[in-house]
């Protein structure tokens, strides 16, 4: 007889967050018998990821809470970069930077309407957990060693690494493309290399809207 378990399906953004899940909060949810799968939408005849609609997010979702009846479903979808639908320009209003992520979640949650959806939204992306730890960021490739001081200089211009952001242009990975200029950050590379020295724990310390997450992950009942 199969033990009580508990499996959650992450619907994913793009390949870079696949390969994040599958690196480090798959292996660590499987020792309390929590399974996770990252998926991605199909956005387009075949393609997946990428252009997450509000609609195309919500008809998904549905669809993979009826067809597994014993599954929960949530999210990892970038806050800066969400498309048609989700309601950015009221979160923006939103003066606590949590409270934006929530505005959305909640809307999310509501569309759904069902105990087994839990909604995310990434602050502002997923590359912002990679400051968690800056030394262990840059420890990836040798030529980002000397990289250091610049990197940390952005880290202590802000509260948490989820605060990391001001425009499209100054985006987690942006910052990274522009200082990292000798051996380039590549996401679906260098994504799960950087989040498997950082570390789960790390992540989770630094980042609270991310830590939460995971706890109501940690938390559901088992099906």
């Amino acid at each position: 007889m199969t033990p009580p378990n508990t499996r959650i399906y992450i619907i994913a953004e793009g390949q870079s967050e696949e390969a994040f899940i599958n690196a480090v909060i798959k292996p660590a949810f499987e020792i309390n018998q929590i399974y996770i799968t990252p998926i991605l939408m199909e956005t387009s005849k075949g393609n997946k990821g990428g252009n997450i609609t509000f609609e195309r997010f919500k008809k998904f979702a549905q669809n993979k809470i009826k067809a597994d009846k014993t599954c929960f479903v949530t999210t990892m979808f970038d806050f800066y970069g969400l498309g048609d639908g989700f309601p950015c320009n009221e979160a923006q209003k939103q003066k606590d930077l949590e409270d934006k992520a929530k505005y959305i979640e909640n809307i999310m949650l509501h569309s759904i309407n069902n105990p087994r959806f839990i909604p995310y939204i990434q602050l502002h992306e997923l590359e912002g957990l990679f400051f968690s730890d800056i030394e262990k960021l840059c420890s990836i490739e040798p030529d980002w060693k000397k990289h250091l001081s610049e990197l940390q200089a952005v880290r202590n211009n802000f509260d948490t690494p989820e605060h990391i952001n001001n425009s499209y242009e100054t985006a987690p990975s942006k910052r990274l493309d522009k200082i990292l200029t000798h051996s380039k950050y590549r996401k679906t590379r260098h994504a799960p290399l950087i989040a498997k020295h950082v570390t789960l724990e790390t992540m989770e310390k630094e980042c609270r809207h991310f830590h939460q997450w995971l706890e109501k992950l940690r938390n559901l009942p088992k099906l």
